[in-house]
């Protein structure tokens, strides 16, 4: 099962890069003059939330699984 989060982990942290990048990217463009749609930055925003939380989450349930393996 520790494995299992682990890959959990990775992927969500692989995907919050992925958005932190392209929330970067949409400000460079914006920076430069270029037009980016504001729901762009919103939703890029939303999804950094939304997987912060995810990781957070997932962070805690880990947490929980060791304490009960631990008293066990």
């Amino acid at each position: 099962m520790n494995n299992v989060v682990h890959l959990d982990e990775y992927r969500i942290k692989k995907d919050l890069k992925k958005v932190q990048n392209a929330m970067v990217t949409a400000r460079s463009l914006i920076a430069s003059g270029i037009k980016v749609p504001n729901n762009i930055i919103n939703k890029l925003q939303e999804l950094v939330v939304k997987l912060e939380k995810q990781l957070e989450a997932l962070c805690e349930d880990s947490e929980k699984n060791t304490q009960k393996k631990n008293e066990d």
